[in-house]
């Protein structure tokens, strides 16, 4: 079975249903489905991306914002393993690419992993109108960014190989045999597969977007929306009403999770079709 892909199919259902749930005015129900898509689709991204295990789906629950954490927490030491073959290679200093690259300091690492571990905990406390405008005006300029990346590919192939050729050549007067397999492994990858390379990168961007955008604003209140807390005043039925912001907007975050579960079975066929191509190249 492939746990992601099934995921995803359930994802697009609960989306459904979410929907039917709205148009009956069962708003609380609607919020929980909703959160069940986004949920469900995150969990498909982290598995594709290698970030969570099946084994780990259940303890994970319904904090799926762990997934964005263990992203951060993973990237430190693939960050310190990176610049140390960087400094094996002095060559590649003069590459502006990797000159920037070596400027990111690791020791910083656990500072923006906990002023990001607060932001998700406190992303959608105090949910206004104003503030959940602002937020899908930030997600519209991301999108729109990412988007026009698409228009030059084109010029993005030229630079990308140049680039690639530049960082052999680099390593090539440090390692001749590295520079032979690294030739190689370029030669083979045609303009093409470069473009499709380009179009999967920006696809996990959007998607990844969509996703923690959704995940930070919905994902929390998933318990808040099924069940009442006496002891808070809780009760999810007088909470959720038309009255209440994501209520309001409910069509315009389900058109949002629609984006995300296309973004992400994009991803996931184009990621499949880019292996075919590249082991059929080797």
């Amino acid at each position: 079975m492939n746990t992601k892909i099934v995921l995803l199919n359930i994802a697009e259902k609960d989306l459904v249903a979410a929907r039917c749930l709205f148009k009956e005015k069962l708003y609380p129900q609607a919020i929980f489905y909703l959160e069940q898509t986004v949920e469900k689709a995150t969990k498909a991204m982290g598995l594709h991306h290698k970030i969570i295990t099946e084994n780990e789906l259940v303890g994970i629950g319904h904090n799926v914002v762990k997934v964005y954490t263990r992203m951060l927490e993973d990237l430190k030491p693939k960050v310190i393993r990176a610049q140390d073959r960087i400094r094996q290679f002095p060559k590649l200093e003069h590459i502006t690419l990797f000159r920037k690259f070596e400027e990111i300091d690791p020791e910083k690492f656990e500072e923006i992993l906990t002023n990001f571990k607060l932001f998700l905990r406190y992303s959608n406390r105090q949910l206004t109108d104003e503030r959940l405008e602002y937020a899908f005006l930030e997600l519209t300029k991301l999108e729109e960014e990412l988007n026009s990346q698409k228009i030059a590919i084109e010029e993005d192939i030229n630079k990308f190989k140049s680039l690639a050729y530049e960082v052999a050549k680099a390593i090539g007067e440090e390692d001749p045999i590295a520079y032979k397999i690294i030739e190689k492994e370029l030669d083979s990858l045609t303009p093409q597969l470069t473009k499709k390379l380009i179009e999967y990168a920006i696809s996990v961007a959007l998607c990844y977007n969509y996703l923690l955008f959704l995940s930070t604003r919905i994902c929390p209140l998933a318990s808040p929306a099924r069940y009442p807390y006496p002891e808070e005043g809780h009760n999810p039925l007088q909470v959720y009403t038309e009255q209440h912001p994501l209520i309001k907007r409910f069509e315009q975050l389900a058109q949002i999770v629609e984006k995300a579960l296309n973004s992400l079975r994009e991803v996931f066929s184009r990621g499949t079709e880019i292996e075919k191509e590249i082991n059929m190249s080797k």
